[in-house]
Protein backbone atom coordinates (compact mmCIF):
# COMPACT_ATOMS: atom_id res chain seq x y z
CA UNK A 1 0.00 0.00 0.00
CA UNK A 2 1.29 3.42 -0.96
CA UNK A 3 1.02 6.05 1.80
CA UNK A 4 2.29 8.95 -0.34
CA UNK A 5 -0.09 11.59 -1.71
CA UNK A 6 -0.49 10.86 -5.41
CA UNK A 7 -3.77 12.66 -6.25
CA UNK A 8 -5.78 9.45 -6.24
CA UNK A 9 -9.53 9.32 -5.69
CA UNK A 10 -10.63 10.33 -2.17
CA UNK A 11 -7.47 12.05 -0.98
CA UNK A 12 -9.11 15.47 -0.80
CA UNK A 13 -12.25 14.33 1.02
CA UNK A 14 -11.10 15.37 4.50
CA UNK A 15 -12.80 12.49 6.33
CA UNK A 16 -14.34 14.68 9.04
CA UNK A 17 -16.12 12.81 11.82
CA UNK A 18 -19.48 14.55 12.43
CA UNK A 19 -21.06 12.05 14.81
CA UNK A 20 -20.65 14.51 17.69
CA UNK A 21 -22.67 17.12 15.82
CA UNK A 22 -25.50 14.81 14.68
CA UNK A 23 -28.11 16.27 17.09
CA UNK A 24 -27.36 19.81 15.91
CA UNK A 25 -27.38 18.77 12.22
CA UNK A 26 -30.74 17.02 12.61
CA UNK A 27 -32.23 20.06 14.38
CA UNK A 28 -31.18 22.30 11.49
CA UNK A 29 -32.45 19.95 8.76
CA UNK A 30 -36.08 19.93 9.97
CA UNK A 31 -38.19 21.85 7.43
CA UNK A 32 -40.11 24.88 8.65
CA UNK A 33 -43.93 24.96 8.45
CA UNK A 34 -43.72 27.55 5.67
CA UNK A 35 -41.73 25.12 3.56
CA UNK A 36 -44.38 22.44 4.01
CA UNK A 37 -47.14 24.91 3.06
CA UNK A 38 -45.29 26.11 -0.03
CA UNK A 39 -44.56 22.54 -1.13
CA UNK A 40 -48.17 21.51 -0.61
CA UNK A 41 -49.47 24.52 -2.53
CA UNK A 42 -47.13 23.74 -5.41
CA UNK A 43 -48.30 20.13 -5.49
CA UNK A 44 -51.93 21.23 -5.53
CA UNK A 45 -51.23 23.61 -8.43
CA UNK A 46 -49.55 20.84 -10.40
CA UNK A 47 -52.47 18.47 -9.80
CA UNK A 48 -54.96 21.19 -10.74
CA UNK A 49 -53.03 21.75 -13.97
CA UNK A 50 -53.28 18.07 -14.87
CA UNK A 51 -56.99 18.06 -14.12
CA UNK A 52 -57.56 21.21 -16.17
CA UNK A 53 -55.56 19.88 -19.12
CA UNK A 54 -57.67 16.71 -19.22
CA UNK A 55 -60.83 18.78 -19.47
CA UNK A 56 -64.36 18.07 -18.29
CA UNK A 57 -66.13 15.10 -19.83
CA UNK A 58 -63.00 13.74 -21.57
CA UNK A 59 -62.71 9.98 -21.44
CA UNK A 60 -59.29 8.48 -20.77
Amino acid sequence: MNSALDSSFGEGAGHTDVRGYSAWINSILVPEPGSWLLGGAGLLLILAGFRRRKGPGADA
